[in-house]
């Protein structure tokens, strides 16, 4: 709260303003929107800083619990670490107790400290030092720019693979429990359930309705103390691996795999052509595999693959091309296939819709 901290040491001006000119020659390029560093403070080994977004993305700062380019620029303080030798380029490698206290911040109170030899902490307060989010070890590993700018297209560039994996030879004699509504999850965890799993599939219907309906017993599943040793398996029909994935199928996917993400361990993704009963569920190979695609009896996993090498991009002259994402990138790439490939009929599709 006090600011600046007493007794630290302004870093001079000149240096704050050339920072991104003198990181753009390590290696680091940052357009406008991430160039957001305004004052920086050094006390002992540990820097202050003020970053603020730019006037045209301050509108935007309350739609996010911490805006990217703001926590980007927090960053930035680094650069007035003193280090002695030439410093290699960095890159975030580790984020370890990362705590969001305060979302909407559009300017930050930036506090960068050591934390042993190859990591920081991280404290970011608002315009009136209360807590906006905190980064207990952050570790970064050194990169070779050069490497980065030689790797071919098709080693950067990679979707959405099944790799098959063999079928336990073992099935369990008891199945997970189903489970289909909250009041079903609470009965379970009332009666002190003991199987290692529960079991949810997921009925076809409105997207709406469903997603919600799902909604409700992730929650409720989560909450109870009485099922954190059992996982929830959810299985869907159709959601992935498919030519035509079923829409509704594949929002409530998308739902719980977010869930996943917040709650690792939790919570297992089957996708289910109906050719693998109910007891041999929790039995699938690799426990510790999160999403599952079931064709035919066999059993796969979620992996990235390498991208094949595309060919040319070729657009039909009479027909139109759909934009998602109606900002600044977007407009980018729709002059580029009007002038560089002919199209003639371009839809940009954005959440604010005329504006």
């Amino acid at each position: 709260a006090q600011w600046p901290p007493a007794g630290a040491e302004p870093v001079d001006a000149d240096r704050v303003a050339r920072l991104y000119t003198d990181l753009a020659g390590a290696g680091y390029r940052y357009g406008p929107s991430f160039q957001g560093l305004r004052a920086a403070w050094t006390l002992g080994g540990t820097v202050y800083a003020e970053v603020a977004l730019p006037d045209g993305l301050r509108a935007d700062a309350g739609r996010f619990g911490l805006h990217p380019a703001l926590l980007d620029a927090a960053l930035h303080a680094t650069a007035f670490r003193d280090r002695e030798g030439d410093v290699p380029a960095l890159l975030p490698f580790a984020y370890r107790g990362v705590e969001l206290h305060a979302g909407g911040a559009s300017m930050l109170r930036v506090c960068v400290a050591p934390d042993g030899d190859d990591a920081i902490s991280v404290q970011l307060a608002d315009a009136t030092g209360a807590p906006v989010a905190s980064v207990r070890s952050l570790v970064s590993r050194p990169v070779d720019p050069g490497r980065l700018a030689a790797a071919p297209v098709a080693d950067r560039v990679f979707l959405d693979g099944w790799a098959e994996i063999p079928a336990a030879a073992d099935r369990p004699a008891v199945g997970p429990a189903p489970v289909s509504t909250v009041e079903d999850v609470r009965s379970r965890a009332d009666s002190g359930h003991g199987r290692a799993a529960l079991l949810l599939d997921v009925e076809a219907g409105d997207v709406r309705e469903a997603t919600g309906h799902v909604l409700a017993i992730l929650r409720e599943f989560l909450a109870q103390p009485a099922l954190e040793g059992t996982r929830l398996v959810v299985r869907t029909n159709g959601a992935v691996a498919t030519e035509r994935p079923d829409p509704v199928q594949a929002a409530v996917w998308g739902l719980v795999g977010s869930a996943q993400a917040e709650n690792p361990g939790r919570i297992v993704l089957v996708d289910s052509d109906g050719s693998l009963d109910a007891p041999s569920l929790p039995s699938l190979p690799d426990t510790d595999e999160a999403q599952l695609a079931v064709r035919s009896g066999r059993v796969h996993r979620r992996r990235l693959v390498r991208a094949e090498p595309a060919g040319p991009f070729a657009a039909d002259p009479a027909g139109t091309v759909l934009i998602t994402g109606a900002g600044s990138l977007g407009g980018t790439v729709a002059r580029h296939l009007v002038t560089a490939h002919g199209v003639r009929n371009v839809v940009l599709a954005g959440r604010r819709g005329g504006a």
